[in-house]
């Protein structure tokens, strides 16, 4: 599942092609992105159906690790970043173009785009977003 999530992530046209797109690694050197599936409760079922079908989720945090300067332009486009790729998951959500998994039924936003780190010698900075993908099991 996360080869999808990864996929479909990959669809973000803000994503330069040729930057990779990790998945539970994230280098150290800006511009790189990394998925990190976090954990959850009850096995990611939300609810349970007589028919014995189950709504699930699976959360991930999209991180990018990012060039942070001095100058405010920098940083601010790095937030920007952030905005638009927010945008992008919920303009996915509303035109049903979602990742390629069986029973899919949603993505959205679980936590807007924020600064989670600052590199010790402040040149780079980790950025983060959480995701939460709905899926008929």
């Amino acid at each position: 599942m996360l080869g999808e999530i990864r996929k479909f992530i990959r669809g973000y046209t803000d994503i330069e092609r040729k930057t990779l797109v990790n998945v539970e690694y994230l280098p150290k050197t800006p511009i790189s992105y990394s998925i990190v599936k976090e954990p959850s409760l009850e096995g990611g079922v939300i609810r349970s159906f007589i028919s014995g079908k189950k709504l699930k989720e699976i959360r991930v945090r999209l991180l990018r690790n990012a060039h942070f300067e001095e100058p405010v332009a920098t940083n601010i486009a790095n937030a920007k970043f952030m905005d638009d790729f927010e945008n992008w998951i919920d303009a996915c959500n509303k035109e049903k173009q979602l990742p390629n998994i069986t029973g899919i039924q949603s993505v959205e936003i679980t936590t807007v785009g924020y600064l989670n780190a600052i590199a010790e010698n402040q040149t780079s900075a980790v950025y983060g977003v959480g995701l939460r993908f709905t899926y008929i099991e």
